[in-house]
């Protein structure tokens, strides 16, 4: 009775208060924790067609998701990811427009001013949906293929519901952070990925892991451009080719490419990276891909020994004698 109250007045509240989101942790507690930050009036419920989900808001539907590409009738090509560290600004990006670009976050700003049109696009920071919503529409405007986090959706659905029915947007998960299912603990995570050859987990770090099937989740390692390693794998990707993965600058210069000063949004990269993000890529540099991974900014944080690094220039070479 207690949690039914509970849920009608969360429904009552402001999708985003303080109020409406402490209550929807006590709703559902430790082991739906991940589910708190979409909040009540968003709802997804499954079809009959494994990938495709009915979006409600408010108990309305908004629309449904796309499935992914059919990997059989995809051509085996280049993915360039494209990131948003300042390395950028030095590249002439126009080069990438006859490309398979896939933007990630802001990249769709970068996009803009180099005539790129993305093939594809990642997302799964709720922060990123709450504060530069301008950006996400540009990005399902351009016509990608958008891969966006049910946190992504429930932003969408709160500030700008008419993209639901208009976008091209497939629904990914991140592992044990699954919509509508409670997260297991870490051993109960390692004895499933023991027995299923899709999901790598490490055995240091069971947060730490790869995908090689996308419709079974990605690992987040807090940062999409790692979500966006494993989805352009799973698009069976011939290189990836990673621009901007700067994570960091020692020079203080700004994180991203697209924006600077006060109207900058906060970055956990630096208390992410020795933590998560660099145990993740060293654990993708272990794996036999069938999958090439280069990181193109030649100043990034991330070692060469764990990403090999290539220049721009070299990488466009390499991708013209691939295709002799």
């Amino acid at each position: 009775m207690a949690r039914a109250i509970a849920a009608n007045l969360v429904r009552s509240l402001p999708p985003r208060s303080k109020l409406s989101r402490k209550l929807l942790r006590i709703i559902y507690g430790e082991k739906f924790k991940h589910m708190s930050i979409a909040g009540a009036a968003f709802r997804l419920q499954p079809t009959a067609h494994p990938q495709v989900w009915e979006i409600f808001w408010k108990g309305e539907k908004l629309g449904e998701t796309h499935p992914f590409p059919e990997t059989e009738t995809l051509v085996k090509d280049d993915i360039w990811v494209l990131a948003t560290g300042p390395s950028v600004k030095e590249l002439d990006l126009s080069r990438l427009k006859d490309k398979k670009v896939m933007g990630v976050n802001g990249a769709i700003a970068i996009c803009q001013q180099h005539g790129i049109v993305p093939t594809y696009y990642a997302s799964s920071d709720h922060n990123f949906f709450s504060d530069r919503m301008d950006l996400v529409k540009e990005a399902i405007a351009s016509g990608a293929h958008c891969f966006f986090s049910f946190n992504g959706l429930a932003r969408i659905c709160e500030r700008a519901p008419e993209l639901i029915a208009t976008g091209k947007i497939s629904f990914f998960e991140i592992v044990n952070r699954y919509y509508g299912i409670p997260r297991i603990d870490s051993n109960d995570l390692l004895r499933c990925g023991s027995n299923d050859p899709d999901l790598l987990i490490s055995d240091n770090n069971p947060k730490v892991g790869w995908s090689h099937d996308i419709r079974k989740g990605v690992f987040a390692a807090k940062t999409i451009t790692y979500s966006a390693c494993q989805i352009a794998n799973f698009l069976q990707a011939r290189n990836i080719f990673i621009l901007g993965m700067d994570l960091g600058n020692p020079q203080g210069q700004p994180i991203r490419a697209y924006e600077s000063g006060p109207q900058a949004c906060n970055s956990s990269l630096f208390k992410d990276y020795e933590k998560t993000i660099l145990p993740s890529f060293q654990f993708l540099s272990q794996l036999n891909l069938p999958t090439r991974v280069w990181n193109l900014s030649l100043n990034s944080r991330l070692p060469n020994d764990v990403i090999p690094k290539l220049s721009f220039e070299n990488a466009l070479n390499l991708q013209l004698a691939d295709d002799k």
